[in-house]
C-alpha cells in the first residue's frame, strides 16, 4: 500500500478524536489515548500485523463521519447469504447515486459496506438512513454501525477495525475480489442525507433509538427497579447459589436465564445485556450476545427437565432405579401415536414434553396431518388442543366435516342432517379444544391454561405466522418463538407438533429429499426439535404429481430410533385422511 492511500484511508476512516482501539497481536482490544500517524498505521496494522487499530465512530457529541452495515458469517450466527445481500447493499447504493466502499473484512467470510459524511451527522439519523434502505431492500440488517444512536455519559460505543488487517481489503465486488486500493471517495452532505431519506418514503419524525441505547427495556426496568428480585440482584452482580464462575460472563449469562424465567421476549433481553455490558465496560458484539441468551433458553429448558424428572421420582438417581423405571413401563403406551400405522410404527409417536416438527411446503398437507393426529389421540380418551394461526373456526368445521362425511362441499347442504348427527355422535363429546392465535404470548398462555385442565397433547399451525417481540428479523423472531415453545412443552409435560414453513429450494430439486436445514428462518427449530418431519403431496410437486402419494420423510428422533426413514402413505383429499 501507498503511502497516500494510507492518507486516504485515515482520512475518511475517522471516529473520535485522540482515542483509538489498540489491539496487540494475540490480545484483546482496548481504549489508548493515541493520534495514528500514516507511518505507524502501514508499519504496524498493515504490513507487520503486529498491533491492530481500530476507531470508535461515535464522537463526544453523539456524531459520525462513516458508517457502515456488517454482513458475516460466523459459526455461531451463520449467514450464508452474507455475499449475496452485501452485493445487493452495494448496488443499490450505486442505483442511488451514493459512492460506497465495499471492504472483506479481516475474517475473510464477510463485508463491511461503508459510507462517508462530508461533516459529522447525528448518529442516530445515519442508523435510521440504513433502515430506511433495508425498509426496501427486506435483508434484515443485523449488525448498522454506529451501533448506538447516543452514547452513555463517559462511554466510547463500539469500535471497527480499520481495513487491511488480516485478510481485509477493499474491492469492488462488479469486478472480483482483487484488492483495488482506497482512494477520493465522494462523501455525502447532510442536506443530501435527508434527501434521500425522502425519497425512501420517510417522513421527518423522531429518529428512533435502535438497538445498543442506554434505554432499558420498560418491563426489565420495573424488575430491575423492585428490590431483592432475582433480575435486580442479577443486574447488580449478585450471582445465584450454585454459580462458582464470578467473571462478567458468567454474570451475563446469570442475568439472562432470570429474564428468559420472567418470560421477557428475546430482542428485550438482549437489549438488556447490551445496556448491561456498557455499564460494566464489557464490551462485547451482537453475536456474543446473542449466543448467551440462546444458552440461556438452553439452560432453563434443561433445568425445567430436570425439575420435572426430580418431582417425579426424587430418588431415582441410580442407573439401576432408571432400568427399573423403564422396565415398568413396558407394555404401557409413553407416545401419543397418530393413528397412522406406518408412521406410528416408525417412530412411535411423540412424547410429554417433546416438540415434533411436522413441516412441509403451503398446501402439502401439514394441518392435515395434525388435526388427524389429534382425533385420533382424542377418540383415544387424551384430551388436545388445536392453537392455530392460520385457520378460523369455521376453516377448521370444514375441515373436520372433510373428515368425516367427505364428498363434494356443494352437496353437504342436503346432508346437514347426516352432519349434525354425526358430529354430535362422533365429535361432540371429544376432549378436543381449539383457539386462534397470533402471537407467541397466547401460544404459551394457552398451554399454561389447558395443561392444568389435563391436556397432554396441543398443535400449533403454524410457527412462521406467530409474532414474538418487537424490532425483530424473521430469523431471531422463530429463534424465540422455537426455544419457548420447547420450554413451555417441558414446563407442562406436553407433547407439542409444530407446524412449520420448508423451505422454497426443495421445489427445485429433481429428485426430492429433505434436511433439517429445510425449515425455514430459523437453524434453532432443528436444535430444538425432538422429532422432524417432513411431508411431500406428489401432486403439488414438479414431478410424478399423483393426486394420491404422500411421503413423510423422517428427518430426526432424538429419544428413540427411526424404523423407516420414508413413510409412504396415501392422501384422501376429499376427505382430507392418510391411508395406508
Amino acid at each position: 500500500m501507498e503511502t497516500i492511500q494510507a492518507e486516504q484511508i485515515l482520512k475518511h476512516f475517522s471516529g473520535r478524536m485522540g482515542v483509538l482501539a489498540v489491539q496487540p497481536l494475540g490480545k484483546s482490544p482496548a481504549p489508548r489515548e493515541l493520534e495514528l500517524e500514516v507511518d505507524t498505521y502501514l508499519s504496524n496494522h498493515v504490513k507487520e500485523q503486529k498491533e491492530c487499530y481500530g476507531i470508535y465512530l461515535v464522537d463526544e457529541n453523539n456524531q459520525v463521519k462513516c458508517t457502515c452495515v456488517d454482513f458475516d458469517n460466523h459459526d455461531n450466527d451463520p449467514n450464508p447469504k452474507w455475499k449475496e445481500q452485501a452485493y445487493e447493499t452495494y448496488n443499490h447504493l450505486k442505483k442511488m447515486g451514493l459512492d460506497p466502499v465495499f471492504e472483506i473484512s479481516s475474517s475473510g467470510s464477510g463485508a463491511h459496506v461503508w459510507l462517508f459524511f462530508s461533516e459529522p451527522i447525528d448518529a442516530g439519523k445515519a442508523i435510521f438512513f440504513w433502515k430506511s434502505v433495508d425498509s426496501k431492500l427486506n435483508i434484515g440488517y443485523k449488525e448498522i454501525y454506529p451501533r448506538q444512536a447516543k452514547l452513555r455519559e463517559g462511554g466510547l460505543g463500539n469500535q471497527v477495525r480499520l481495513p487491511y488487517w488480516n485478510k481485509s481489503r477493499i474491492i469492488d465486488p462488479n469486478a472480483g475480489p482483487d484488492d483495488i486500493g482506497f482512494d477520493e471517495v465522494d462523501t455525502i452532505t447532510p442536506v443530501e442525507l435527508d434527501e434521500y431519506i425522502q425519497a425512501y418514503g420517510y417522513k421527518e419524525k423522531e429518529v428512533p433509538v435502535f438497538e445498543g441505547s442506554d434505554e432499558l427495556p420498560e418491563r426489565v426496568a420495573e424488575l430491575v427497579a423492585t428490590t431483592n428480585s432475582s433480575v435486580a440482584q442479577r443486574w447488580n452482580g449478585i450471582l445465584p447459589e450454585g454459580f462458582n464462575d464470578t467473571t462478567n460472563s458468567s454474570k451475563a449469562y446469570a442475568l439472562a436465564r432470570d429474564l428468559v424465567y420472567e418470560r421477557i421476549p428475546t430482542d428485550e433481553i438482549e437489549q438488556s445485556l447490551r445496556v448491561w455490558c456498557n455499564l460494566n465496560s464489557y464490551d462485547k458484539p451482537d453475536t456474543w450476545i446473542k449466543t448467551t441468551v440462546a444458552n440461556a433458553y438452553k439452560g432453563v429448558s434443561d433445568n425445567v427437565a430436570k425439575k420435572l424428572a426430580i418431582e417425579e421420582d426424587p430418588e431415582g438417581n441410580t442407573l439401576f432405579s432408571c432400568i427399573n423405571k423403564f422396565v415398568n413401563r413396558i407394555g404401557y403406551d409413553n407416545y401419543f401415536g397418530s393413528g397412522i400405522k406406518p408412521l406410528d410404527d416408525s417412530i412411535d409417536g411423540v412424547g410429554p414434553g417433546e416438540m415434533a416438527i411436522i413441516a412441509a411446503r403451503p398446501g402439502h398437507g401439514k394441518s392435515a396431518i395434525a388435526l388427524q393426529w389429534l382425533m385420533h389421540a382424542a377418540r383415544n380418551g387424551t384430551p388436545v388442543l388445536m392453537l392455530n394461526a392460520e385457520m378460523g373456526r369455521i376453516e377448521i368445521g370444514r375441515r373436520a366435516i372433510q373428515t368425516l362425511i367427505g364428498g363434494d362441499e356443494s352437496e353437504w347442504q342436503n346432508r346437514q342432517k347426516e352432519i349434525e348427527y354425526k358430529a354430535t355422535e362422533l365429535i361432540e363429546k371429544l376432549p378436543f379444544y381449539f383457539h386462534n392465535v397470533s402471537t407467541l404470548e397466547h401460544v404459551e398462555k394457552y398451554m399454561a391454561h389447558y395443561a392444568k385442565k389435563g391436556v397432554q397433547l396441543i398443535a400449533v399451525d403454524y410457527l412462521q405466522l406467530l409474532r414474538a417481540g418487537k424490532k425483530q428479523g424473521r430469523y431471531e423472531a422463530v429463534t424465540e418463538i422455537s426455544q419457548r415453545i420447547k420450554t413451555s412443552a417441558r414446563e407442562h409435560n406436553v407433547g407439542v407438533l409444530a407446524l412449520c414453513q420448508v423451505s422454497r429450494d426443495v421445489e427445485r430439486r429433481d429428485n426430492v429429499h429433505f434436511n433439517a436445514s429445510d425449515l425455514r428462518e430459523s437453524g434453532q427449530l432443528e436444535q430444538d426439535a425432538d422429532l422432524i418431519m417432513f411431508g411431500w403431496w406428489h401432486a403439488r410437486g414438479a414431478y410424478n404429481r399423483d393426486p394420491k402419494k404422500y411421503d413423510l420423510h423422517i428427518a430426526k428422533r432424538r429419544n428413540g430410533p427411526i424404523r423407516t426413514a420414508k413413510v409412504e402413505l396415501s392422501f384422501d383429499a376429499p376427505r382430507q385422511q392418510f391411508r395406508w
